[in-house]
């Protein structure tokens, strides 16, 4: 049970971890579930300290969560 190195890729696939958990990340921001979004883009961020897209898209991610938070009567359903 060892950790995958940043540049792994799963089995059968070209896509790295890093790709995967980015566009999870995505996905989620898309359908508003930022809770969601933060853990795939801190998930990201393990595969690739550092990386600036990664750190990029958690500091927006936080942000969305921070702006809604601050709508008590927001009338989007």
């Amino acid at each position: 049970a060892q950790k995958p190195e940043a540049t792994a890729t799963k089995p059968g696939s070209q896509e790295s971890f890093y790709d995967r958990y980015m566009k999870a990340g995505y996905a989620a921001v898309q359908r508003r579930d930022t809770a969601s979004a933060l853990l795939y883009f801190r998930r990201a961020l393990d595969e690739r300290p550092q990386d600036q897209f990664a750190l990029q898209a958690i500091r927006n991610a936080e942000a969305s969560r921070n702006r809604s938070d601050s709508r008590p009567n927001d009338r989007r359903q």
